[in-house]
């Protein structure tokens, strides 16, 4: 019962992926010091080919120990260029974000996409 559970639950985090785990540096609900461990994860080399994977794949047994921080990598970097958002606010603390233009106009632009979604059948 677990395993269909943990399956079925997993099945609706197909919209997340390493650009679109930056979506969360916008959150008003994501904690500065996790945003601060994100903003080190760009750093980190991605697992993946060039592109990554459309979306992550995870180990149902280390899903629990997942933070937002352990889905950003350098390819993460990529949301910023598909979308032309400015990225320079990524170099201030975190603290100082809601003063910074750039931030300001990004966060703007990201708090007025919409989500759409197809459909798509079970596997």
């Amino acid at each position: 019962m677990s395993e269909l559970a943990m399956k079925k639950m997993t099945g609706h985090l197909w919209y997340l992926s390493e650009e679109l785990i930056s979506l969360a540096l916008f959150d008003d609900n994501v904690p500065n010091d996790t945003k601060r461990l994100m903003v080190r994860g760009l750093q980190t080399p991605s697992a993946h080919a060039h592109p990554p994977p459309k979306r992550i794949t995870l180990e149902t047994d280390t899903i629990e120990t997942k933070n937002l921080k352990d889905f950003v990598t350098q390819n993460t970097h990529r949301f910023f260029s598909i979308t032309g958002l400015p990225s320079t606010f990524l170099d201030k603390d975190v603290d100082l974000w809601s003063e910074d233009e750039d931030y300001q106009a990004a966060k703007k632009t990201v708090s007025a996409m919409r989500v759409t979604t197809t459909l798509q059948s079970e596997e």
